[in-house]
């Protein structure tokens, strides 16, 4: 699984200069799905409110207030990676900004548990392997230690972040990462999103209308518009449906169901 991330991840610096714009659409898809996939309090925001916050709205309830800080770290995490790194001083700062605008305890650990942080601080940085062996692990005995009051479980979302950007890795910022799974497994499967959703063919970028027809080409099921879309978030309804009209026209493609629950497969 490891050769599959390099074969792939050996191309990130040209996916991104080839899709520089795309990304850029894709970077705020995911972070608003991550913001949905951390809203788990007791009364959770609504879908309908996480975009505009993502987008800068003023945040109006304490939840809200969660979810924008935890979009402030991951920003921060996405920009600066490279000079941050997995010690007491970007840990603090991030758990901070997670609850940069409530009152409550942050910024610091439970009393007793810096020692045992310290400890992971050094065992991390002492650490000579290649990352992703010891990524899991450090971050498992992070989720152990639960050194924070609250939000340990998205401080362990947003230090993954972490060593995967300053490892190299980059895909999962784009399509996403899926936390269920083993992290190695996880990252292999984000790469080949990110290869299906923004392929390179004879060292140059592929047109919208070829990448809707590869993401169709590429699914093991019949494929919604919507679900087009959210794989690449560049492409508007508007243009999916020009698209998927002419390669019907074509006879490439075929479409299944009515308006409403209409899907697509390679003819």
């Amino acid at each position: 699984m490891m050769k599959d991330i390099w074969t792939v991840s050996a191309l990130d610096g040209i996916r991104s200069s080839f899709y520089g714009k795309e990304l850029e659409a894709a970077q705020k898809e995911v972070r608003i799905a991550n913001a949905m996939l951390h809203n788990v309090e007791s009364i959770p925001v609504s879908n309908a409110r996480i975009r505009p916050l993502i987008e800068g709205a003023i945040p109006q309830t304490h939840n809200e207030h969660l979810i924008a800080g935890y979009d402030k770290a991951m920003e921060l995490i996405i920009r600066d990676h490279a000079r941050l790194d997995f010690d007491k001083k970007t840990t603090l700062s991030l758990h901070r900004i997670l609850f940069s605008d409530l009152l409550c305890e942050k910024g610091t650990f439970k009393t007793g548990f810096e020692g045992r942080m310290d400890e992971l601080f050094e065992r991390y940085s002492k650490q000579t392997t290649e990352p992703l062996v010891f990524i899991t692990s450090i971050m498992d005995e992070f989720s152990s230690i639960a050194p924070f009051r609250d939000g340990n479980k998205r401080m362990r979302s947003l230090l993954t972040a972490l060593l995967l950007l300053k490892s190299r890795y980059i895909a999962h910022i784009y399509v996403g990462l899926d936390e269920t799974q083993p992290l190695v497994l996880s990252l292999v499967n984000s790469y080949r999103e990110f290869e299906r959703r923004y392929p390179i063919v004879d060292n140059r970028k592929v047109k919208k209308r070829d990448r809707i027809l590869h993401i169709i080409e590429t699914s093991p099921v019949p494929v919604r518009k919507k679900d087009i879309c959210a794989c690449i978030p560049d492409v508007s309804i508007r243009t999916a449906d020009v698209v998927l009209s002419d390669l019907i026209e074509q006879n490439k493609i075929e479409k299944l169901g009515t308006y409403k629950d209409a899907r697509y497969v390679l003819v």
